[in-house]
């Protein structure tokens, strides 16, 4: 069974990591169901996939994800690989991207 330690941070469960967050918050409950079907096998990757693609944003501050914050860190808190491809956005904003956040920004919804 996958959880998540007590008083363990957004941040804590990502880790070490370039790609920056792009939204203020994650879901615990959604997280761990995430985490637990992708490490038994279970997650609908593709079907996931065609309704809300996995997508990052490449900013002069670097690598955002625009798309799919649960199914990256789920991944990760479940030690598996994500089987899929993650687009990369490299042309809408030249500069800063602006909704990048460090993952010790975020907070559990």
């Amino acid at each position: 069974m996958i959880s998540i330690p007590a008083g363990a941070t957004p941040a804590d469960v990502v880790g070490e990591t370039e790609i920056l967050a792009g939204q203020g918050g994650l879901n615990q409950a959604r997280l761990i169901a995430f985490a637990e079907a992708m490490a038994n096998g279970t997650f609908g990757w593709e079907a996931a996939q065609r309704e809300e693609p996995l997508a990052f944003q490449q900013g002069s501050n670097g690598i955002v994800i625009s798309q799919g914050h649960h199914r990256w860190v789920a991944a990760r808190l479940a030690g598996v690989e994500i089987p899929v491809t993650i687009k990369v956005h490299r042309d809408f904003w030249p500069g800063l991207v602006p909704y990048a956040a460090e993952w010790q920004a975020l907070k559990w919804e």
